[in-house]
């Protein structure tokens, strides 16, 4: 049988055995499904064409089957769950799921995506086996609302680690944190989304050495406090060049903020409101790349706040690397002021591109 003909064959063959074990699927096997996938796809693997077999498991059509006094249906009953898997890929989102038994051993794992759209408490027993599962190969692993302790083998190795957070913030433990950044030194991509390291005790200890990650091409930040953002790029060395930068929050007490970069020369920082004489965004700042534009918008009506804010943002830009400026609901006496007092130089301000935007005229003496 030739090579294109062996293909065939065992492409058949698999698409067999998965409606086999769709038509053999019951409420206790909802667990095992992956595996069970996993599993085939290691025996059959397809053609190069990646070979995408969803599992939709509706579970209310088929607990009524289930005895009234099972242990399970008060779990499964409410249920529902779609698992994608491709050969070295696999996506499963859960509503209140109950994840029983985790697979020993998933030895072609490469990508893992877990999203959870309602509560998901784990208990002990599932974090134990979870602990010892084996996933040599994992290099991608997406959390989408569902904390797991990152502590599980899980967090090691990766180049790319994803954890989003909807409903409250959490707060990893510093030193758990760090490891897990230096257990992956081969890391690409980081995103962290309502979730940060605890600065609480690195305000009071000296900081470890910080981690050389020389593949990162891409970090995003999302709404994580000022003082995590500035420990996570603390942590890190030094961000390549070329690294796409995304950092960002909106906080009543230090206003919004947002930094964007795609590499050199492309730097944008956005900030609206309050905060920016706060230290913790002032250090931030300091490890930021340079800054092409910046933005700057005032909620606030005393001269004298605008003026502390506006030097303060200045006082952290190398003006020499800075195009344009973008003042909105500051006054014109204001940014001329703050400009004299940060630079005083006509030719680096004859290169500064500036926009004042304001909906009230600027009146002499405010």
């Amino acid at each position: 049988m030739g090579t294109k003909d062996s293909r065939a064959h065992s492409r058949k063959h698999l698409e067999h055995e998965i409606v086999s074990l769709a038509s053999r699927l019951q409420p206790s096997d909802v667990p095992w499904t992956v595996f069970t996938a996993h599993l085939i796809f290691i025996t059959f693997p397809p053609s190069e064409m990646p070979l995408h077999i969803h599992f939709n498991i509706s579970l209310p059509s088929i607990t009524p089957s289930l005895p009234s006094t099972s242990s399970q249906l008060s779990y499964l009953s409410t249920s529902c769950a779609t698992f994608t898997a491709t050969p070295h890929c696999l996506r499963a989102q859960t509503w209140r799921l109950r994840v029983d038994s985790c697979p020993p051993s998933l030895p072609s794992l490469h990508t893992l995506n877990l999203k959870c759209v309602t509560p998901l408490d784990l208990e002990p027993t599932d974090l134990l086996q979870m602990r010892s599962a084996s996933t040599p190969k994992l290099r991608t692993l997406d959390l989408d609302d569902l904390q797991l302790p990152w502590t599980l083998p899980l967090f090691r190795g990766l180049a790319h680690l994803y954890v989003q957070e909807r409903r409250h913030y959490i707060v990893i433990d510093f030193q758990t944190f760090y490891d897990v950044l230096a257990a992956c030194p081969e890391l690409e991509s980081l995103r962290l989304d309502f979730t940060g390291p605890n600065p609480s005790k690195s305000q009071s200890d000296t900081l470890p050495t910080p981690i050389l990650l020389p593949k990162l091409c891409r970090l995003e930040l999302i709404d994580l406090m000022p003082a995590s953002t500035t420990l996570v790029m603390h942590i890190i060395a030094k961000i390549p060049a070329t690294a796409t930068l995304n950092i960002s929050w909106a906080y009543h007490n230090f206003g919004a903020f947002s930094f964007d970069s795609s590499g050199p020369g492309t730097g944008k920082i956005r900030i609206y409101g309050e905060g920016m004489t706060d230290p913790q965004v002032l250090e931030l700042l300091s490890y930021l790349p340079s800054v092409n534009t910046a933005c700057y918008a005032s909620s606030m009506r005393s001269r004298d706040e605008v003026l502390d804010h506006l030097l303060a943002m200045l006082g952290s830009l190398d003006m020499r690397q800075l195009k344009t400026l973008v003042m909105e609901e500051v006054y014109l006496s204001v940014i001329v002021e703050a400009l004299h007092q940060r630079i005083g130089d006509d030719k680096i301000l004859a290169d500064l591109g500036i926009s004042c935007l304001q909906s009230t005229p600027d009146t002499p003496g405010w």
